[in-house]
């Protein structure tokens, strides 16, 4: 009952400081600020509607709201409602409500929460749960989840990328010299016997009869020779 009254009374004063910082009083600015388009402002005002009746879901009278919950998991046991809990709260917003008025109806250059002292260093580091949360949570359980990530990400998930464009990078050698030595080699050799082979038979193909002729009589004359060794 006691965070529940304590609770209101400081969302009403914070509400009410947020309020009349942003809305009253002269414009400290130096923009020149205007509204936004319907755009933005109709959900804004859907919004605000709807969470203004959220809470009338859960009167004595219409429950709804607890119904609903309920539903999935079978029948559940709710906490009576309390008009007593109901009108100390509102109370409590209400004194909130007063005291933020009395506060920030005129703008000062410090805010006077600041008069708190320490209360005033509990609220801006809200409980200090943030830090309850990084130290107790985030920096023992998701450092080292995340360390450990990212350890396997370099040495195990790049390594073997790293591995397989290694032995891509070989394999790649060695079919370029492959493809330089042996496969290029007999095509640049065949050119150049050809070349050469053509070069020698240029000699034998003048277009002069004369040595033709000549070269047609040796020719017989060779083979005569030949068959007459022979026999």
């Amino acid at each position: 009952y006691v965070v529940a009254v304590v609770t209101a009374f400081l969302t009403a004063l914070y509400m009410t400081r947020a309020v009349l910082l942003t809305f009253f009083g002269t414009y400290r600015g130096e923009a020149h600020p205007h509204e936004s388009p319907s755009a933005m402002t109709n959900p804004m005002l859907v919004l605000a509607a709807l969470s203004v009746g959220a809470g009338f879901l859960n009167t004595p009278f219409l429950h709804p709201f607890r119904d609903w919950i309920g539903e999935p998991f079978g029948p559940v046991t709710h906490e009576p409602y309390s008009f007593a809990l109901a009108g100390v709260s509102v109370i409590a917003a209400g004194v909130g409500i007063a005291i933020g008025f009395g506060l920030y109806s005129t703008y000062r250059a410090r805010d006077p929460i600041t008069r708190l002292g320490p209360a005033y260093t509990l609220l801006v580091n809200k409980y200090y749960l943030d830090d309850l949360y990084l130290k107790g949570v985030v920096r023992p359980i998701a450092y080292p989840i995340a360390s450990a990530v990212y350890w396997t990400n370099q040495h195990i998930l790049d390594g073997g990328v790293n591995g397989v464009a290694w032995l891509t990078r070989k394999i790649a050698g060695g079919v370029n010299w492959n493809d330089q030595h042996v496969i290029d080699g007999a095509v640049n050799g065949l050119g150049r016997f050809t070349r050469g082979s053509g070069g020698l038979l240029r000699y034998l193909q003048t277009g002069r009869v004369q040595w033709y002729a000549a070269f047609l009589f040796l020719g017989v004359g060779v083979m005569a020779v030949i068959f007459v060794a022979i026999h």
